[in-house]
């Protein structure tokens, strides 16, 4: 709930960066809210007016979020607005290091990214199970 609020606190804010957590965290709630207030329009007989204000209430923090989460990727917020593509990107993990956009958003740091393989001495990502260079298994 708290990135939520972090998110509408920064209601039109179109600089800096957003992680992907802060993005779909975002999207995730938007999405419940209207899946609620499209049951109380059924039960009520009102036919879409709560989730038009709802839509039109968080249409621009939506952009400026999503504007974020582009930089966070090093690329233009303008990929926003074509919709294949930035979906991919939406889903593409933070450029692990500062960039033209500003400081990373989330706090980690290179070690974190990358490892060292014991047999090899080639990096690898920390989430590796095997090295691709030796085909050791680092779990």
């Amino acid at each position: 709930m708290d990135l939520y609020l972090e998110v509408l606190s920064k209601y039109a804010v179109f600089s800096g960066r957003a992680t992907r957590k802060e993005y779909w965290t975002f999207i995730l709630y938007n999405m419940i809210t209207i899946i609620v207030l499209s049951v109380i329009e059924i039960i009520l007989s009102i036919p879409g007016f709560l989730t038009i204000i709802f839509n039109f209430v968080i249409l621009v923090p939506s952009i400026s979020v999503g504007f974020r989460r582009m930089h966070d990727t090093n690329r233009s917020g303008l990929w926003l607005f074509l919709p294949i593509v930035n979906f991919v990107f939406l889903i593409l993990n933070s450029q692990p290091e500062d960039n033209r956009f500003g400081p990373i958003p989330k706090p980690y740091t290179q070690e974190q990214e990358m490892k060292v393989c014991p047999k090899c001495n080639t990096e690898y990502e920390h989430y590796a199970s095997f090295c691709n260079n030796c085909n050791l298994d680092l779990t």
